[in-house]
């Protein structure tokens, strides 16, 4: 029997010296255990230049490397929706930092070739495959582009059947989710059966800066959201951003299981520690609560109904603002985003076809800035523009 350790998001702060924000009790867990993978939310350099994406450009320290290696972390998750942040040099940077430090990495590449390939390690006499993968934002890797490994379900399938005679385990690391929500989405619990089905033996992800449920399917642990582990950046009314999981599979010849234990991010943001043994009682409850309805599958479906209605102005309102500062405005105003019948069924049939979300992803790609662009004149003619609507 042998011990993985699968820690979430570690993120200690924009452009901060490196320090050592783990305490004695999880470095002591980190170092006993056989192997220790986390997720490293944004690229090791001090180069480049932010990207054009939505969203914060988040990049850390390059002694951080050094940091993690001897706190007993042995590979670092590459696959997520911010390690492209600060381009192909951010990324060579970061493999080049890790590559030093004597990490392991998995999830991201010079190219997507690179990023797509499985990391394979000899542990407690297995041949374990590390599979690690992302949703589609702005940090996925192309054929001549550094970044992550998006999630493909048809390149899923072809990776797992090409480890199944080459290894003993494998586990998949994906990076997805709606954030700030307990529940996975419906797409995420089909998806990660199917990997299962496929011959995955065990599955966890992260990204939703809050903790999920799990359930065991076909005898294969699934753990659907991590939460923080340590994420240092200014948040407003989110208490569930400072508690998280850490993930311990314990692996035997023909056997897998997992034990999730609780971590709290400190108030101030200095540290992370395991959560005092008499406070498990309210996120074992809450867990529970979570199981049960991904379980049932009519409560678990009005869950998303109810949610998907509670956010559709906030979503429409997004999508047709013309710079961020009009949406902010907007929202102020309370100026409510409206749709024509005609422009509607243009937006659902292009999101919903497969061909026309291509079309239109190739399109948009192709058009996108490379380097990130502030509004100035263009954010003074949206205010003008909702001024005069309201």
């Amino acid at each position: 029997m042998y011990d993985i350790v699968i820690a979430g998001d570690f993120f200690p702060g924009r452009d901060q010296e490196a320090y050592n924000p783990f305490s004695e009790e999880m470095t002591q867990f980190f170092r006993e255990s056989d192997y220790v993978v986390l997720n490293l939310e944004a690229p090791l350099t001090d180069r480049g230049e932010p990207i054009s994406k939505t969203g914060p450009n988040l990049r850390m320290n390059p002694g951080f490397a050094k940091v993690l290696k001897e706190s007993g972390v042995d590979c670092v998750c590459l696959a997520n929706n911010h390690i492209r942040d600060f381009g192909d040099v951010g990324l060579e940077d970061t493999i080049k930092h890790c590559q030093e430090a004597g990490l392991d990495i998995v999830g991201g590449g010079v190219n997507s070739e690179e990023a797509r390939k499985p990391l394979i390690k000899e542990i407690g006499g297995q041949k374990i495959a590390f599979l690690n993968h992302c949703e589609r934002e702005f940090s996925i890797a192309g054929k001549n582009k550094a970044g992550a490994n998006p999630f493909d379900t048809i390149q899923v399938y072809y990776d797992i059947a090409a480890l199944k005679d080459k290894v003993d385990k494998t586990i998949v690391i994906y990076h997805g989710g709606l954030e700030h929500q307990h529940l996975p989405t419906p797409e995420m619990v089909k998806a990660f059966r199917y990997m299962i089905d496929l011959g995955a033996d065990a599955i966890a992800a992260h990204h939703m800066h809050v903790y999920s449920g799990y359930e065991v399917y076909k005898g294969k642990p699934i753990y659907y959201g991590l939460g923080n582990f340590f994420f240092k950046l200014n948040v407003k009314n989110k208490e569930g951003w400072f508690k998280g999981l850490t993930l311990k599979l314990s692996i035997g010849a023909d056997s897998i299981t997992g034990t999730c234990y609780p971590t709290l991010i400190k108030t101030n943001m200095t540290s992370v520690d395991f959560v005092d043994r008499s406070s498990h009682g309210d996120i074992d409850r809450h867990m529970c609560e979570i199981n049960e309805l991904i379980q049932n599958p009519e409560l678990f479906a009005k869950y998303w109904e109810e949610k998907y209605l509670s956010i559709g102005d906030k979503t429409i309102r997004v999508l047709l603002a013309k710079s961020r500062n009009h949406s902010r405005l907007m929202k102020v105003l309370g100026v409510k985003p409206r749709l024509s019948p005609h422009r509607l069924n243009i937006f659902l049939n292009t999101v919903r076809c497969e061909t026309h979300r291509a079309k239109l992803e190739d399109i948009l790609e192709q058009r996108q800035p490379e380097k990130s662009d502030f509004f100035h004149i263009k954010s003074l003619y949206s205010i003008l523009y909702v001024l005069g609507k309201g």
